[in-house]
């Protein structure tokens, strides 16, 4: 990992929208990470997704770490599995149903030992009760450690929209390079 993103990391706590923002063909080659771990962090990704759209919370809290930090939006910085549920529950109470259809993740190594940072699309539609919509396209940024057991668990996500339609929220943006 190159000493920028150290940096970075170390500023924010994960891998943060400026390593994750750059172009693709601007990205530097990580290490082979194996399979095993990949699946896991797919796994999580992918559970998270369906355990908001069956407002399992139970589930959605199994899948972070019991300190992790959710920074969700400038406003709303999720600290522990509580406050993580309260927050998905919040979100959530005005919403009828809602999809969420996430992508494969870059998985990268992390600074420590057994960590991994992963970068993941999604794209969530949501029906509001009161019959309104929004939809919401972004990525997920996360870092994942170990639990005692050696099980890979959400330490740290920030998500970074790139697209919202139906809401007014405040964001963290997709950053772009000047033109």
């Amino acid at each position: 990992m190159d000493l920028t993103k150290r940096r970075l990391f170390a500023a924010l706590g994960l891998a943060t929208a400026a390593a994750a923002t750059r172009p693709a063909a601007a990205q530097p080659r990580a290490e082979q990470v194996p399979f095993a771990v990949w699946s896991a962090i797919n796994s999580a990704v992918q559970g998270y997704a369906d355990c908001l759209d069956r407002f399992d919370m139970a589930g959605l809290v199994a899948l972070f770490s019991p300190d992790c930090v959710y920074d969700y939006s400038p406003v709303l910085v999720m600290r522990g599995r509580a406050q993580v549920a309260a927050g998905a529950r919040k979100s959530l109470a005005a919403v009828a149903r809602s999809s969420h259809f996430i992508g494969a993740p870059v998985v990268e190594p992390g600074d420590g030992p057994g960590t991994y940072m992963s970068r993941v699309y999604f794209r969530a539609y949501h029906e509001q009760k009161d019959g309104g919509q929004h939809t919401v396209e972004g990525r997920y940024l996360d870092l994942f450690a170990p639990d005692a057991g050696g099980r890979l668990l959400i330490a740290h996500r920030r998500t970074v929209s790139h697209t919202a339609q139906g809401t007014s929220a405040p964001r963290y943006w997709l950053e772009r390079a000047p033109s």
